[in-house]
């Protein structure tokens, strides 16, 4: 997986926390926090990991979910998070990304 569609789904998760309606379309919020996203899909490729070693990539997740209010559950496998957003109620959606 690409880190772009990585990112997409974190905004999409983080949109999540802001929806008043469900009628927001998740398209339109990735492209209002590009202004945001886009630097920081530019810091990950500018300071890359290697795999299983991805300590600080993992520790910058994380503090992302956490701003972005997820409860935030970190050395998951090695160096996995795990973020949870609460939205009451009803079907949970699971996003996983490598």
């Amino acid at each position: 997986m690409s880190v772009r569609f990585i990112l997409t789904c974190i905004a999409a998760i983080i949109s999540l926390g802001s929806l008043n309606t469900a009628a927001r379309d998740i398209s339109e919020s990735v492209i209002q926090d590009y202004a945001y996203l886009g630097p920081l899909f530019k810091h990950f490729h500018a300071n890359p990991e290697l795999s299983f070693v991805e300590h600080k990539t993992a520790a910058r997740l994380a503090h992302e979910l956490r701003e972005a209010g997820a409860e935030v559950t970190e050395g998951v496998g090695g160096t996995g998070i795990v973020g949870i957003v609460k939205n009451g109620e009803g079907p949970v959606v699971l996003v996983r990304a490598d």
